[in-house]
């Protein structure tokens, strides 16, 4: 493939989705790291999550990222050995002849304190370059177990296969994060992301299923108050919430479907809690006093 002729492809897609090019392209690379780790001896260590994820399932239209988020299982995380597995990952081009050089690496520290790396990646095609950043932490509680998913490609009639969060998972951390930080949230695109997997994926995830990795997530990030307790206490207050109001409408002007109000985003998340306050107690696992 020549740089010119990958040009066109994401142009041509750019013009016919109504996204910036320069997002289709960071996806399209993104796309062929996970092309090279599905093919690594590391695939069964890396679990996709994440924007790139969610992008997959609802298509990269409604949902673009910037960067690969994964978690990696049964792997001692460390800066040295993220360096190794990367070098290892992109020894070599892709079949269309792109490289991965990674420029640095830098620790992050997720909300529940377990460590995680974000490697900067330069991705290059003959004079074509994108920057990409792929995030990697360890730790994470996945509930009910990672599936293996099957990525459709943005420009190949494929999909590549690796093992990713299910959807209760998703729910259950975005649930997690909107809760927690309540007003001192600033992550518009999960009120966004929970919107477009309750009211355009409902088959895509089980209550009961959900309720079980709410229940475990929110313990395992140190969550003490019962779920009816933190619904009631803290969803009033992100509702009424000028501030994040304010955030949502910064966010949304670029939306892809056009004007989405605060209120529609809020009443997607107050009526998947609502679903899961009927959930009978003795669902809820691992067991507590809700």
């Amino acid at each position: 493939m020549t740089p010119t002729q990958l040009k066109d492809w994401v142009r041509n897609r750019a013009r016919t989705s109504g996204v910036n090019p320069q997002l289709i392209m960071r996806y399209y690379m993104l796309e062929k790291v996970l092309e090279k780790i599905a093919a690594s001896p590391y695939q069964h260590a890396f679990v996709l999550k994440g924007g790139f994820l969610i992008g997959s399932l609802l298509g990269v239209e409604r949902r673009t990222t910037m960067d690969l988020d994964a978690t990696l299982r049964d792997f001692a995380v460390s800066q040295e050995r993220i360096v190794a597995l990367l070098a290892d990952v992109f020894a070599t081009p892709t079949a269309e002849g792109i490289t991965f050089t990674v420029t640095w690496v830098e620790e992050i520290r997720e909300q529940d304190n377990y460590p995680g790396f974000r490697a900067h990646v330069k991705a290059e095609l003959g004079t074509l370059r994108a920057d990409v950043k792929l995030d990697f932490t360890t730790g994470d509680t996945i509930h009910p177990e990672a599936i293996r998913y099957a990525h459709p490609l943005l420009f190949e009639d494929r999909a590549i296969t690796v093992y990713a969060y299910p959807v209760e998972q998703i729910l259950a951390e975005k649930l997690q994060t909107l809760l927690y930080l309540a007003e001192d949230n600033t992550r518009a695109r999960d009120f966004y992301d929970i919107y477009l997997l309750v009211r355009l994926k409902p088959e895509s995830f089980q209550l009961s299923t959900l309720a079980q990795a709410v229940a475990k997530t929110f313990r395992k990030r140190g969550m003490g108050e019962s779920f009816p307790t933190l619904v009631s206490e803290r969803l009033p207050v992100i509702r009424s919430s000028d501030r994040l109001r304010a955030v949502w409408d910064r966010y949304a002007r670029n939306l892809p479907e056009g004007p989405l109000s605060y209120a529609e985003v809020v009443s997607a998340v107050a009526d998947l809690c609502a679903t899961l306050l009927t959930i009978p107690e003795e669902d809820w696992l691992p067991p507590g006093d809700w």
